[in-house]
């Protein structure tokens, strides 16, 4: 409700989608405008924000490889076939655009300085 209401914010990437969706429909009673006060990004790509109007941007995840990948190494370590420490593992993301993000607006991007 705080960032909603703070006019110095301009974006917001929110923890998974419903969250982002939560939060444009909060933007929208205190009377800010996505993508044009306010750009929001969502996190995990579910099919409701592809619907919404705007379709919500997302960054959508793997959740079926992050399964496969939790699963294989959770049974690595029944067997004995993996020691405790942690392992680095890469799943791939990919930045689903929609209309809920625009450009970055003037007032908020760093100013230049001219050194002469």
């Amino acid at each position: 409700a705080l960032l909603a209401a703070h006019p110095d914010v301009t974006a917001v990437i929110a923890y998974n989608d419903a969250m982002a969706l939560g939060l444009i429909g909060l933007l929208g009673e205190r009377g800010r405008s996505v993508p044009d006060d306010v750009s929001v990004v969502g996190f995990d790509g579910i099919q409701f924000g592809a619907v919404m109007q705007p379709v919500l941007t997302t960054i959508a995840t793997d959740f079926a490889r992050l399964a496969e990948v939790a699963i294989d190494e959770l049974t690595r370590l029944i067997e004995g076939e993996s020691d405790a420490r942690p392992r680095r593992s890469v799943i791939e993301t990919v930045l689903r655009r929609g209309g809920t993000t625009g450009r970055a607006h003037a007032a908020s991007l760093p100013q230049t300085v001219d050194r002469d």
